[in-house]
């Protein structure tokens, strides 16, 4: 059995879960600073493998997916700012849809100043900032890509 606080350790990094539906999470080595930087996104040292999965639960809980299937996250402190999940400054964070229950999902930080495929569709936005996810302020720059 996985033990879903600590996970156990794997070849290509720390899995998780499964959790409350069922899912079971991998944090890949290779976006924590064993892969190529030039090539993957690396999560910041602050944001260790359990709130990446952490992080993943909060979406999966309140259905944070877009029509394509992606799960979308992002961690906000005490003070409605957004916590720094990414080693360029990114706060958020993507769960590349998953077809396959047997393959453990992961998720890596974005930053929509990238384009299209790091960015969660406008409506999406507009559900987070409808059900306080997010400020109106960021929603909208999350929107416009200026994050």
């Amino acid at each position: 059995m996985i033990d879903i606080i600590t996970g156990i350790s794997t070849q290509l990094g720390i899995q998780f879960g499964p959790n409350g539906t069922g899912k079971k999470y991998l944090s890949y080595n290779e976006h924590r600073g064993n892969g190529d930087p030039r090539f993957k996104s690396k999560w910041h040292p602050d944001i260790t493998p359990l709130t990446e999965y952490q992080i993943f639960c909060n979406a999966d809980h309140g259905n944070w997916y877009c029509s394509q299937g992606h799960y979308w996250g992002v961690d906000i402190d005490n003070n409605n700012k957004p916590k720094t999940l990414g080693c360029r400054r990114e706060i958020l964070c993507k769960f590349p849809h998953n077809a396959n229950p047997s393959i453990p999902w992961h998720g890596f930080p974005v930053s929509p100043e990238n384009g299209d495929n790091d960015t969660p569709p406008s409506d999406f936005i507009e559900n987070w900032i409808n059900n306080g996810v997010v400020s109106r302020t960021l929603g909208r720059k999350i929107q416009r890509r200026k994050v």
